[in-house]
């Protein structure tokens, strides 16, 4: 059975949980050669069954025995309160340091963010400040050794590649060669091509702009978690129409959120804007968002009413003020778009444009039965579309951008990495397989990095609570794996995610990890010979049950670090960061 990728966005006390506790025996003493000594849980066990992070704690242990249980350290900056971590009161800020988390993950040379932004940090006296550069139309962002920089496309081509140039010209593929043409009235851009506009009687160019309400997921100096902010739709399909079939124009949203198509010279009732969530990429894959047509409710994986279609907002071009998609008006499904654009042309820089679609299925007071969790395209036939599945609830995981950039890291996973296979319910904090941990660790990973921030913020039973890769608080999320254990030991996916993010701070670019992820050591076979694990069900401390064994092959964190120290990652960052807390030497790494 096929299952998605799910993350489980419940707040866990037994973060050190690396086994099941055995239960209490009801005879202790036995007789025979057949029987078994009692063996007694750790110290780690016993802590975090009793939901202690730190400090000593007195317990009776399954075999009877009264133990002292030392279940260790808070982190500088954070006191021990009833066993809890807490932020020290007393301990000194750090002025101005939230400030510069873009520049501590940039070269000075710049780098590529994705197909079309670069990204660089500029000196400023003592100061650096974080700059981004949008490309300009026809122009994508190019990666070297030397650093990053906005280039023309030109060149070899694919015959569906077409765009508008920065002057309003047209640039198409011919003979696997671009060639330009001037546009008379103009060029504008459709869903999957750039074409000439064709001029139409009793029509005029009208200007405008569309923004919608995005939820912001932070917790402000008000004690406020969320609000709403008015951002530019931008990526958003536009079609002008005439009455219920007559076309007139069509265009693409600007980064700006402005936009440029005919309508009436004077205006009609019957005259109509609208507005897609779906896009293609210089004619190569599609991202768009979907509706399910399905009432209020919660339904398994790919369900579906009888016209599912993609999200869109008919508008009247009448007026010269800013058109705004309400929340109301679901203007979530733009918030999502805006995460899934970013994640395909993130692909599309490392691997060109013959990469999977992206998908996500949301519907106002639909809920999945997995939360929210991605279903890949190596599940599903080829050229199949990656499907984020993200629910609305009294909390919407929807409309949180690290939900949604985590379930879209996912799609990176997929689309740069190997093929991946092991999975079931997981929880935040709980260590886990080591296939799922790696990956999990890096979609978290891969969200604090595209938003800038590492706090993420999350939600459960109608609260919020963060997690900081930075600081690794709280602390109890954050258990590192065990040195003397084996290097296929179950792992803490937030440590996961927090090593990256120091490494990749090491280095001031994410390039490298995402770089490694489709290096020859992250394709079988595997140095581990580790095959996955599936499981459907999980017990009280989060723990998988019934546990089956496959066969197919899967990458574990020493695969991936494999990769990364083969392509001339440094070893110090290496040993530093990662060989103190679990078992691998970057000396003795195998390259392929």
């Amino acid at each position: 059975m096929r299952r998605a990728w799910c993350l489980i966005l419940a707040v866990t006390y037994f973060a050190s949980c690396s086994e099941g506790r055995e239960p209490p025996r009801d005879d202790p003493a036995c007789e025979g050669e057949t029987c078994e000594p009692c063996e007694p849980e750790t110290d780690v066990q016993l802590c975090a069954a009793q939901g202690a992070f730190c400090g000593s704690i007195e317990v009776v242990d399954s075999c009877g025995e009264m133990r002292v249980a030392h279940c260790g350290a808070c982190q500088e900056g954070f006191v021990c309160e009833k066993h809890r971590c807490e932020k020290d009161p007393e301990a000194p800020q750090e002025p101005g340091e939230r400030s510069f988390w873009g520049c501590r993950l940039v070269p000075p040379e710049g780098q590529c963010r994705d197909l079309f932004t670069l990204e660089r940090c500029v000196q400023e006296g003592e100061e650096e400040r974080y700059v981004v550069q949008r490309c300009k139309a026809g122009m994508i962002c190019t990666q070297t050794a030397e650093g990053a920089s906005c280039e023309s496309l030109s060149g070899a081509c694919a015959p569906y590649m077409s765009f508008c140039t920065s002057d309003g010209h047209l640039r198409f593929c011919h003979d696997g060669q671009f060639v330009d043409i001037s546009c008379e009235y103009g060029c504008t851009t459709g869903w999957a091509e750039a074409r000439c506009r064709t001029a139409f009687g009793g029509t005029v160019l009208h200007r405008g702009q569309v923004h919608y309400e995005h939820r912001v997921f932070k917790k402000a100096d008000d004690g406020k978690w969320t609000w709403v902010e008015k951002r530019p739709a931008a990526g958003l399909y536009v079609l002008s129409l005439q009455g219920a079939d007559v076309f007139l124009d069509q265009a693409v949203v600007g980064e700006d959120g402005t936009f440029e198509v005919l309508v009436p010279k004077e205006p009609t009732a019957d005259h109509r804007l609208i507005f897609m969530a779906v896009r293609s990429v210089l004619g190569g894959p599609t991202v768009g968002v979907v509706d399910p047509d399905l009432p209020p409710g919660t339904y398994p994986l790919l369900q579906t009413g009888d016209e599912p279609r993609y999200w869109s907002w008919e508008k009247s071009s009448h007026g010269d003020e800013p058109i705004v998609i309400t929340e109301r008006q679901g203007s979530v499904a733009v918030q999502i778009f805006q995460g899934l654009r970013q994640h395909v042309w993130l692909a599309a820089l490392h691997r060109g444009l013959d990469i999977p679609d992206l998908h996500a299925w949301f519907g106002m007071g639909v809920t999945w039965d997995c939360g929210a969790c991605f279903y890949p395209t190596s599940w599903q036939s080829a050229g199949a579309a990656g499907i984020a599945f993200l629910s609305s609830g009294e909390i919407e995981a929807a409309s949180n951008d690290f939900v949604i950039f985590h379930e879209s890291g996912h799609y990176i996973y997929d689309t740069l990495g190997p093929f991946y296979s092991e999975g079931g319910i997981h929880c935040v904090g709980v260590p886990t397989y080591p296939g799922q941990a790696l990956n999990e660790g890096l979609a978290t990973w891969n969200a604090s990095i595209l938003l800038k921030d590492p706090v993420n913020v999350r939600s459960s039973f109608g609260t919020y609570f963060y997690v900081d890769l930075e600081r690794m608080a709280p602390r109890e999320y954050f258990a590192p794996p065990d040195p003397r254990e084996s290097p296929y030991q179950k792992v803490n996916e937030t440590w996961v995610s927090a090593t990256a993010w120091k490494m990749a701070k090491a280095v001031r670019s994410a390039h490298p990890i995402y770089a490694a992820l489709y290096r020859p050591e992250m394709r079988p076979p595997f140095r581990s010979g580790y095959t996955a694990r599936q499981w459907w069900s999980v017990d009280e401390y989060c723990l998988p049950q019934d546990v089956m064994t496959t066969d197919v092959p899967t990458a574990t964190l020493v695969e991936m670090l494999d990769a990364l120290v083969c392509s001339g990652f440094p070893a110090e960052h290496v040993r530093e960061l990662v060989s103190q807390h679990f078992p691998y030497d970057p000396d003795e790494a195998v390259c392929k």
